[in-house]
């Protein structure tokens, strides 16, 4: 059994590279690689030299002697904005991209729950499954697995967090 860490709040306090090298230090056998960075346009991963950064990240984890045991796709995969939902697609397929460059066996892309369609279980149903078997190529031509997590919603009548 591997014992894994996400790297998203060392990242944002020590960069990539150093949050490589502390999860490695403090006894992990591997990394979540976390992406939700990517909702920054100006993040690394979302310029043309992310897959520079990608193989600095392979070869820092190779010394470290550790690996990427699966990684996170950014989020909210989706809002009621028609812009942000085409920008936030072409982010998570490059994620599944890197995520296979990592060598991570899975991503979590979180479904889409945070639409108008909330209260329809079976529209949200349809639109995930929709969403869903679109990455389907990507996934299998980065060598990775989708993985789904549990969602919360908003039930704004009774301004509750709700499942």
């Amino acid at each position: 059994m591997k014992l894994a860490m996400p790297t998203e709040k060392l990242r944002e306090r020590f960069g990539d590279v150093k949050a490589l090298e502390i999860i490695s230090e403090t006894g992990f056998d591997a990394y979540d690689y976390s992406m939700f960075c990517m909702q920054n346009n100006n993040d690394i991963l979302n310029t043309d030299d992310y897959k520079t950064h990608i193989a600095k990240l392979k070869e820092t984890a190779k010394q470290c002697g550790i690996s990427c045991a699966q990684a996170h796709a950014p989020f909210p995969s989706a809002t009621n904005d028609d812009m942000y939902n085409k920008i936030i697609f072409d982010k998570i397929l490059r994620s599944i991209e890197i995520a296979g460059e990592l060598g991570a066996k899975c991503i979590i892309v979180h479904p889409k729950n945070a639409l108008e369609h909330l209260y329809n279980k079976q529209d949200l149903y349809e639109i995930n499954m929709e969403f869903y078997n679109s990455l389907i190529p990507y996934a299998q031509n980065a060598g990775v697995k989708i993985a789904i997590e549990n969602m919360f919603g908003w039930d704004a009548n009774r301004e509750v967090i709700c499942d």
